[in-house]
């Protein structure tokens, strides 16, 4: 049988198994899975969730970005955005942390996705589609895509602040044409909206 890559990702996994002198049991111990899944990985049978890839990178003393793509091999300098900071979520936004910082302009820590559950927006962001969030912005900062309190709950709506003090809350969907004033003193703010990311689900 021929050997696995190391260009690939269970090459990889392969690769720092042997070096760090770890056998596939320890290392599922260690990660807290079981070992045939180590297995398939080495394989290139299966691909690992995000969180996995993670603890594998924190064992082998690698970045988990290296680890997937064979890129940037720089140790820690690693940060992957989620939903949560606490989150087991099998997506991320995986960079370097210089690039995430070049990007969006503030620290890492800072930034979380978020799923826009309705077409509320659309066609600026449509259902399903995931944005990038800075929470470090808590107050409106002119013009823009805002996560806000609706009612009970947290919703993406573009926020227009205007001369009289007052802001211009609406959806973007015409088809759901929703606009009121608001004071910008009384808005609750979560984050606003830095980027948007087109994910197409390949199965």
């Amino acid at each position: 049988m021929n050997p696995i890559s190391a260009d690939t990702l269970g090459g990889r996994i392969a690769t720092e198994l042997k070096r760090s002198g770890l056998s596939m049991r320890e290392l599922a111990r260690r990660i807290d899975i079981a070992q045939p899944s180590i297995s398939k990985w080495c394989a290139n049978q299966a691909i690992p969730r995000v969180i996995y890839l993670e603890r594998m990178a924190d064992v082998f003393g690698v970045s988990a970005h290296w680890l997937t793509y064979g890129e940037h091999a720089s140790g820690r300098d690693e940060v992957v955005i989620r939903p949560r900071p606490e989150s087991d979520d099998t997506f991320g936004l995986s960079l370097t942390v210089n690039s995430a910082k070049t990007m969006f302009n503030t620290d890492p820590e800072n930034l979380i996705l978020y799923t826009q559950p309705s077409d509320d927006m659309s066609p600026t962001i449509k259902g399903g589609n995931v944005v990038v969030i800075d929470r470090s912005i808590t107050s409106i900062k002119g013009s823009g895509v805002y996560l806000i309190q609706v009612g009970e709950g947290r919703e993406l709506r573009r926020v227009q602040p205007l001369v009289d003090g007052t802001c211009d809350i609406r959806v973007d969907n015409v088809k759901r044409y929703a606009s009121e004033p608001a004071e910008d003193q009384k808005l609750v703010v979560y984050g606003k909206v830095v980027a948007s990311l087109m994910m197409k689900i390949i199965r």
